[in-house]
This record gives C-alpha cells, structure tokens and sequence, in this order.
C-alpha cells in the first residue's frame, strides 16, 4: 500500500499511531512519548516492549479491583516457581487462584494469549483440552500447563474469561504478562527473524551423507 512505498523511499517521515502492528512492519525507529516526556526512543522492538509495559501496568491496576471471582494470577516454571518468563522449548504454566462465595458448577475458562501487536497467539480453553466436569469453590486453583512452549521470543500478554455457560463472570483483558526467552533449539547458533514466525516447531532435516561440504 501507500504507506509501505513511503517507508521505502528513503526519504524520513514521522508516524503517530497506537497501531503496534503499523509500527513494526513500517517503522526503522520509534519514539515512546507519555504526557510530554521521551520514555525511550530506540529501535522498534525496544520501544514496542516499553509501551505494552506501560499498558499493562495501567490496565492491570483497573481490572484487579474488578476481579470478583479470580484473586490471583501467576506465571509459573517447571519447577514450580513464579517467573516472569521461560526459556524456548520449557513449559509454560498460569496458575489461577479463585475467590467466590458460592460453588461455580461445570464452568468455562478460556486462556489467551496475545502478542505485543495485539494478535491472539494461542487459546487455552477448557471445554477443548480438559475432559472433565468440575466445580470451582473458594480457593480452587486451576493451573494449565503448555509443554514444550516454543513461541518466538518477546513478551506476550494474557486474557482471561470465566463464565458459567449462561453468562460471562469474569474477563481480565491483562491478567498478567510473560516473556519467552531465546534458546538454541536447533544447534544452529542462529535465531530465524523474529517477523517469520509466531512458534518453533520440533524439525528435523535430512541431508544424504553424499551431499555434505
């Protein structure tokens, strides 16, 4: 389109837009202004990192006086541990501690994870990947564990939706946030561009020992 002949003119332009997705696929370097002041000014990546975490800490300090069936969200490790992040390849768990009244009968929960675009990566769901009728009652701890979690790095962002298959009980657009960190996955020592892929599959190649260097 337009925009992408102008951004290889070569000629400087200056981009204002809450479009993340429009920033990185036209932009070489970004700004990161907040009520006047320069918060980072950088490459795109950098500054794109910047400004979801500003969202997030935003965003995040409205829904948690909202939250009124969920008291906790967390990020957890394969050992058991609350994390910010993982490495490529490692396991991937949100552990969910709940708060209510009364019994919640056969309810539906669904995990999304989005990008810092604001794409949806992935959904975990649990009328899809759990087989089981169950209740949640005041304390219930529900952990869903993603293994061998191989998604590109960066930070992505999590959403949460409780309802009880009449009505929608709860949805925390920014329950919480993880980053996934590189990882030699293939013993290449290289890492594909971060814009060719959203996950990593396990691959093997096979070459005939005749066609090696």
């Amino acid at each position: 389109g337009k925009m992408n002949e102008v951004s290889r003119s070569g000629r400087t332009d200056l981009f204002v837009s809450h479009n993340m997705a429009a920033v990185e696929g036209l932009c070489t370097r970004a700004v990161l202004l907040d009520k006047g002041l320069i918060l980072n000014d950088g490459d795109v990546s950098s500054v794109l990192n910047s400004y979801f975490a500003l969202s997030r800490t935003a965003e995040s300090s409205v829904d948690r006086k909202t939250y009124k069936y969920i008291s906790s969200v967390t990020v957890v490790d394969s050992f058991g541990n609350q994390t910010a992040g993982i490495v490529q390849g490692a396991d991937l768990s949100f552990q969910i501690v709940f708060s209510t009244r009364a019994p919640i009968y056969n309810p539906r929960l669904a995990i999304r994870v989005f990008s810092l675009a604001g794409q949806r990566i992935l959904t975990c769901h649990t009328d899809y990947h759990y087989p089981h009728r169950y209740r949640i009652e005041d304390g219930t701890i529900v952990q869903c564990t993603i293994r061998d979690c191989r998604l590109t790095p960066g930070v992505y962002t999590v959403e949460l939706q409780l309802d009880d298959r009449t009505d929608i009980l709860c949805k925390i657009t920014n329950a919480t946030s993880f980053e996934v960190y590189p990882r030699d996955l293939y013993g290449t020592h290289k890492h594909l561009p971060y814009h060719t892929a959203i996950w990593h599959p396990d691959i093997t190649w096979h070459v005939s020992k005749a066609a090696y260097l």
